[in-house]
């Protein structure tokens, strides 16, 4: 047998027997992290899995839903401005998590005139047009951690991993939106 298909009955089985001893919702956090670890964009800054303090099997499929690639339709060049948010997501056209996180946060702060936003209100937006993200947590936090990072916490209200932060786009979450706006003119 060649070797590379062996190894590769060997990770499968080893993968199998671990993820076997562990519970619905730790087997789809694992393979969620493990996809998105390996479809990582950004290889150079692998995805880092936080279960947060508190947070069971349940709550935790509960609030990540699939965030599967949907065909879009091409938008529309010579829209002048933008009557909703779905419109201009769609001209954003973003393709990442943390894109997403900032297309929502861009449209919030500059549609809406919000100085800053909370991970609920991004996941309110994005649900409200059918584009609900899986990690946004996790997202964001891990964006403190990035070189270019899009988003920028500025408080925290409480000690725990449950504890609220306030956010707002930094300037590269800001060139990112508008790249995309500026390459539609």
């Amino acid at each position: 047998m060649d070797p590379t298909i062996q190894n590769e009955f060997e990770a499968i089985d080893a993968i199998r027997t671990i993820m076997m001893s562990l519970s619905d919702g730790a087997r789809r956090r694992v393979l969620s992290w493990l996809d998105d670890y390996f479809l990582c964009e950004d290889e150079a800054t692998p995805i880092t899995f936080v279960v947060e303090d508190g947070m069971d099997d349940e709550s935790f499929a509960d609030e990540y839903e699939d965030d599967e690639d949907e065909p879009e339709e091409e938008p529309n060049p010579l829209e002048v401005g933008f009557s909703s948010f779905a419109q201009f997501y769609d001209v954003v056209n973003p393709k990442t998590v943390r894109q997403k996180v900032a297309t929502a946060g861009w449209w919030l702060e500059d549609e809406l005139g919000h100085e800053s936003w909370k991970t609920f209100d991004i996941s309110k937006s994005l649900k409200s047009i059918d584009k609900p993200v899986r990690y946004l947590s996790t997202t964001i936090t891990q964006e403190k951690r990035k070189s270019d990072p899009l988003v920028e916490q500025l408080s925290k209200s409480g000690d725990s991993m449950q504890a609220h932060g306030t956010y707002r786009l930094t300037d590269e979450g800001r060139a990112f939106v508008q790249g995309r706006l500026d390459a539609l003119r």
